[in-house]
């Protein structure tokens, strides 16, 4: 039993490239480099706010990360 819910849970989770968080970050304008950098590490943690942030519009994307930054210190 607890493998299967390990392979669950290894299925559930899926590994974000933190290259590409740093690359749909990096695109957002008005983001200082600080900003950027604690955009990344939230996202990484944070799969389903990355999928959020990539369907966003662009005008939008900078105040998501800001709210969520902000929140997390």
């Amino acid at each position: 039993m607890a493998l299967s819910f390990e392979e669950f849970i290894r299925a559930d989770t899926k590994n974000l490239d933190p290259v590409e968080a740093y690359a749909k970050v990096q695109a957002v304008p008005g983001l200082s480099e600080n900003e950027q950098l604690k955009a990344c590490a939230w996202l990484i943690e944070n799969d389903k706010q990355f999928q959020m942030l990539k369907a966003l519009p662009i005008e939008k994307k900078r105040s998501m990360l800001l709210m969520f930054i902000a929140h997390g210190e």
